[in-house]
């Protein structure tokens, strides 16, 4: 936080990639997200760890981590490892086709998520399960 409030010496980014799994507690203040204005975000996210479940941090507890990722102003995309599998529903995943495993650890394909980024300002995340891509122009 002391980078981004009260003066936020980090600026916007681009491209954020989610720390703790995406369970934001300790990791994910609303003042910083808020601040760095992520316009993609990528979270390493396991099927049992990060996005399921509430935020013991958030002014309203029982507020899920993805729907606080989703409520960054001017989020244009959510990718994540692993369909989180603590909560299944639509409130704590993103669309299927940026989510790039759906398997718990031992069945695992390990699928990745790529980022390609051009010289012309314009990047693009790939799924690897499904090669799914969407194309993004940096603000």
């Amino acid at each position: 936080m002391e980078l981004a409030c009260p003066i936020n010496r980090i600026g916007q980014v681009t491209i954020w990639q989610a720390g703790r799994h995406g369970a934001l507690d300790g990791a994910g203040a609303p003042g910083l997200l808020h601040a760095i204005k992520p316009q993609v975000v990528v979270v390493d996210n396991g099927p049992r760890k990060g996005l399921g479940g509430g935020s013991t941090n958030s002014p309203k507890p029982s507020t899920r981590h993805y729907e606080r990722i989703a409520a960054i102003p001017g989020i244009e995309g959510i990718w994540q490892g692993h369909l989180s599998l603590l909560e299944k529903d639509k409130a704590s995943n993103t669309s299927e086709d940026m989510i790039a495993n759906f398997e718990e650890s031992a069945e695992c394909k390990g699928h990745w998520i790529r980022a390609s980024v051009k010289p012309d300002g314009t990047f693009t995340i790939t799924n690897g399960r499904n090669n799914f891509s969407k194309t993004y122009t940096a603000r």
